[in-house]
């Protein structure tokens, strides 16, 4: 089973956080935990940038069944966010 929380930001208050230690301004339970695991962790970082296209199906019979298809997987090891570098396809 998995459980995908998200937290919207902008891509340079990403950067300051992961780069500089910079607080997250944001008092949600998931920022609260992010917080948690930077602390936690001091050596967490970004590792790889990773893009993808994503077809999901899930069923139409009430249950909780749902299948993802990844393609056109691209990725890279520098310039880890979205506005640098050139994508690598694997």
């Amino acid at each position: 089973m998995v459980y995908k929380r998200r937290l919207v930001s902008t891509e340079a208050l990403v950067r300051k956080y992961f780069y500089n230690g910079y607080p997250l301004p944001d008092d949600s339970q998931i920022g609260k935990e992010i917080q948690y695991f930077w602390e936690f962790y001091r050596t967490l970082h970004p590792a790889v940038f990773l893009s993808y296209e994503r077809e999901a199906y899930y069923a139409l019979d009430g249950s909780d069944f749902r299948v993802t298809f990844d393609e056109n997987i691209l990725y890279r090891k520098d310039d880890l966010f979205p506005s640098t570098g050139q994508l690598i396809f694997r």
